[in-house]
C-alpha cells in the first residue's frame, strides 16, 4: 500500500519487456453479448452495420470486454486482497478477430498489452498490481 500523500511507485515497471502470454478469439456476436451484460448497448459495438453509421468500418470489441479478457489470463487464480489496475486503450479491436496477450508478469502483477494475432499492432496496454 502506498503511503498517503506519496506519489504512486508502482511494483510494475511500465517500459519492461512483454512476450506472448495467449492468443484468443472475438466473434462478431461478442459486442452484442457484452452490452447485454453491462448495459453498454453502443451501436459501434452492435454489428458492422450500425457502426458504419457512426464512421466505422465493422463493428468493434467494447475495451472493457478487451480489459476483461486479458485479465481472466493475468490474474493469479488465487484471491487477491487488493488491485490496481490501469489501462491505455490504443486501437480499436475490429471484429470478429483474433487477438494476443502479451505480458511481463511478476509475483505482484504484470504489464500487459493486447495486440493484434501479428502481435504489432497495440489494441490496449496496462498494468495490474496486486
Amino acid at each position: 500500500r502506498q503511503p498517503v500523500g506519496q506519489p504512486y511507485v508502482s511494483a510494475i515497471q511500465a517500459d519492461a519487456p512483454v512476450a506472448r502470454q495467449a492468443d484468443f478469439y472475438a466473434d462478431a456476436g461478442i459486442g452484442r453479448r457484452y452490452g447485454r451484460v453491462s448495459g453498454d448497448i453502443n451501436p459501434i459495438h452492435l454489428s458492422s452495420f450500425t457502426a458504419k453509421f457512426l464512421g466505422f468500418n465493422r463493428a468493434i470489441a467494447h475495451g472493457m470486454w478487451t480489459k476483461a479478457r486479458a485479465l481472466a489470463t493475468l490474474m493469479p487464480r488465487e484471491a487477491v486482497n487488493e488491485a490496481e489496475i490501469a489501462v491505455e486503450f490504443k486501437t480499436p479491436l475490429f471484429l470478429p478477430a483474433r487477438a494476443s496477450l502479451w505480458a511481463n508478469r511478476t509475483d505482484r502483477g504484470a504489464v500487459f498489452e493486447v495486440r493484434n494475432a501479428k502481435g504489432d499492432k497495440p489494441h490496449l496496454k496496462g498494468r495490474a498490481t496486486y
